[in-house]
């Protein structure tokens, strides 16, 4: 039977088959954690026993007790790794949060940069283009990346784990954990934004910290139901032959319905919509908040947009009649978080969201973010700084596989590989 363990205090886990390691923030939102796995996980659940001192039915709950604390508070070395312009962004902020204790470098890719270098440099943030001599020369004590199954991230994290530089992924947003890109499961440690994440990633130790990036975002709840805004986010190759239908039977719903809408392309959505003129806006990682803001009602496939307009207390309904199949539970509830395979099924969950509309109440929203994307007593950026201040990082990966890494994922070698396939 698996154990799944919930812990505060900052210490040295050893890890076993039997066992998952979860560290939560010492917060009262640890009881949400508590229940969610209770409920979903199939696994038993133990806690630290510092965390009872948020709860008074301490007989309800299994405990362990942890006797060797490690981890005095220290100043660190830091590489923040971005490869495209969206984690760049991500990686601003963690920045922001880190810089006054630790020293952190931004580090943009050496090959297949997607916008990481232009973003630092329009935002007036010094950065550096990654190569092993950098990393040599500087001797980071962590590197983070918000990426690690990427092919450039991988032969990164290979030059660190050759250095015995201990890696870290954090979560950006809603990640697709059963595609064969195995994300989040190449970096030594791995900082998750909501309890789901836990039970859709397998790995068997996690830090709980919520999303920096869902921090700056506002409540801004609808006040009618008028306006609407389709996400169309069909990129490299995923789907892409399903957009057009898609977004028509959205479109033609609303016109029914007369409801306006405005379409949010993504900035590496090479779909051709000039058939809705005006109505097209283009999406960036700076403007999809307000862009939200402006709309009642979400449209959109797999996307972090579900949770961003949750957390803003939109509606939003995930279209999805080519049956995509992504790992991820979102525990769709037909209140504000709708699954429609149809046009049919759009018109009965608008009818739903219009007839429902005054009965949600705001718990249910706010038990969602803590579930899935933001703790509410913490912030985000302090829970990382202070498990980036107070954690032993240890390198995992093997000598060898670094090495096989490191050649394999070298840019020259990958091109004599495509090459090579039928």
């Amino acid at each position: 039977m698996i154990i799944t363990r919930l812990y505060t205090s900052f210490h040295k886990v050893i890890e076993a088959n039997n066992y998952k390691y979860v560290w939560v923030p010492n917060t009262p939102d640890f009881l949400i954690y508590y229940a969610y796995l209770s409920k979903y996980s199939n696994s038993q659940v133990e806690i630290e026993d510092l965390l009872l001192n948020h709860t008074d039915s301490r007989d309800e709950y299994l405990t362990f007790k942890v006797d060797q604390l490690t981890g005095e508070s220290k100043r660190k070395t830091i590489f923040l790794y971005a490869q495209s312009d969206t984690l760049a962004n991500s990686c601003s902020l963690i920045f922001e949060s880190l810089k006054e204790n630790h020293d952190c470098f931004l580090i943009y890719p050496s090959y297949n940069d997607e916008g990481a270098q232009a973003y630092f440099e329009q935002n007036n943030y010094k950065s550096f283009k990654f190569s092993s001599q950098l990393l040599k020369k500087e001797k980071p004590d962590i590197l983070i990346l918000l990426n690690d199954w990427a092919k450039e991230a991988k032969r990164v994290m290979a030059h660190c784990n050759l250095l015995k530089i201990p890696t870290i992924c954090i979560q950006e947003s809603i990640i697709d954990f059963g595609d064969h890109f195995k994300r989040m499961t190449f970096s030594d440690y791995v900082f998750v934004q909501g309890v789901q994440t836990v039970l859709d990633l397998d790995r068997k130790h996690y830090f709980l910290t919520g999303n920096p990036r869902y921090e700056l975002g506002s409540e801004n709840p609808p006040v009618s139901l008028s306006t609407a805004l389709i996400n169309c986010n069909f990129t490299y190759g995923i789907y892409e032959e399903v957009r057009d239908r898609w977004v028509k039977d959205i479109t033609s719903v609303l016109d029914r319905n007369k409801i306006k809408y405005k379409i949010s392309q993504h900035p590496r959505d090479k779909g051709e919509l000039s058939e809705y003129q005006d109505k097209i806006i283009k999406s960036s990682s700076a403007s999809v908040s307000s862009q939200i803001s402006e709309a009642d009602i979400i449209f959109t496939r797999f996307s972090s947009l579900i949770h961003e307009s949750i957390l803003q207390k939109k509606y939003v309904i995930y279209y999805n009649p080519h049956q995509e199949k992504m790992q991820y539970n979102f525990r769709f509830n037909s209140e504000f978080l709708f699954l429609c395979n149809s046009p049919l099924e759009i018109e009965k969950a608008l009818k739903n969201i219009i007839d429902n509309s005054k009965k949600i109440s705001s718990i249910k929203y706010q038990e969602y973010s803590i579930e899935h994307c933001l703790p509410i007593q913490k912030s985000p950026a302090q829970i990382i700084n202070k498990i980036i201040s107070r954690n032993v990082f240890r390198t995992r990966t093997s000598f060898l596989i670094s090495c096989f890494a490191v050649v394999i994922y070298y840019p020259s070698i990958l091109r004599i590989i495509r090459k090579l396939k039928p």
